[in-house]
């Protein structure tokens, strides 16, 4: 709040540097940066948004008008495109930094994962002119492909895609890009990943596929089109759902009919014992439980 501004106003005025970084390595301007980047994320649907961004762009300028150098990821959470520009033609080895700024905030990313995580398309942009390490992976093992992907960022995917970002790569649970975009209702980031032909039928370490993932969420928009690019349908086994549970759940009958005429198991159990004529029951998709009959 407010009194963050004042204690800057009083630590600057008392002469304590701007250089000074804790045990992490983290800046005064990152902290500030960080914590703004956070506190919008928690406000950005009410009133609060713009109060807090304006509260962390005025210690950011604090900070650099007492001598406070910009460093990628401060000019990308606090969306200073021109900064990060001029900073990586000076300097164009940062594209390849690491850091870990908050403990909320993903782990030793670089500053693409964090462009990508938060959709700052424009800084994704500058940092694309300056050949960034595309597949790199955090400690999570995910890409700035994965992290655009689960966050519903389209026009950063796209951007990511079209410089040749890969698809296939599997972070710490096996999850491709694929799988990150099942778990969302982002039918426009799978439909886009789609376009690269990424292979269907992986599995993560659960042994899940990205159909797998999107039926046990009963994302039928996203079932459907991973039906339509040729994924290979597969009934309830072993306690998981399938994609006849996520259509009746729906009430999507059209993948309802795609699925009988494959002949998957109807009377199947997801992980509470639940057959896809039960789930149908309980959300009042009476049409499809009678399509089911």
């Amino acid at each position: 709040g407010y009194g963050r501004t004042n204690a800057v106003h009083t630590l600057l005025t008392n002469g304590v540097s701007p250089h000074t970084a804790d045990r992490r390595g983290i800046t005064p301007l990152q902290a500030a940066a960080t914590d703004g980047i956070l506190r919008q994320t928690i406000h950005q649907q009410s009133g609060l948004f713009a109060m807090a961004a304006e509260r962390q762009d005025w210690i950011a300028n604090r900070l650099v008008a007492a001598g406070a150098r910009w460093d990628p990821f401060s000019a990308i959470f606090l969306g200073r495109t021109n900064e990060l520009s001029e900073l990586l033609n000076t300097q164009p080895e940062l594209v390849h930094s690491r850091h870990t700024l908050h403990e909320r905030v993903q782990r030793q990313g670089t500053p693409l994962h964090y462009a990508a995580l938060y959709g700052r398309s424009e800084a994704v942009r500058v940092l694309l002119r300056h050949r960034p390490p595309l597949d790199a992976t955090d400690m999570e093992g995910q890409t700035a492909l994965h992290r655009a992907v689960a966050h519903g960022h389209l026009s950063v995917v796209n951007m990511l895609l079209e410089a040749g970002a890969s698809v296939a790569i599997a972070d710490a649970g096996g999850n491709t890009p694929l799988h990150a975009s099942a778990s969302t209702w982002g039918r426009s980031t799978m439909a886009a990943l789609l376009t690269r032909k990424p292979e269907l039928e992986a599995t993560n370490r659960l042994g899940q596929t990205a159909l797998d993932l999107a039926s046990a969420g009963s994302f039928t928009n996203l079932v459907s089109l991973l039906i339509q690019a040729g994924a290979k349908l597969s009934g309830a086994t072993d306690g998981k759902a399938g994609v006849l549970h996520a259509a009746a759940e729906a009430g999507d009958l059209a993948t309802l009919q795609l699925g009988l005429e494959r002949k998957l198991p109807v009377d199947a159990r997801d992980e509470h014992g639940r057959t896809a004529f039960r789930r149908a029951i309980e959300k009042g998709r009476l049409e499809a439980a009678r399509f089911l009959l």
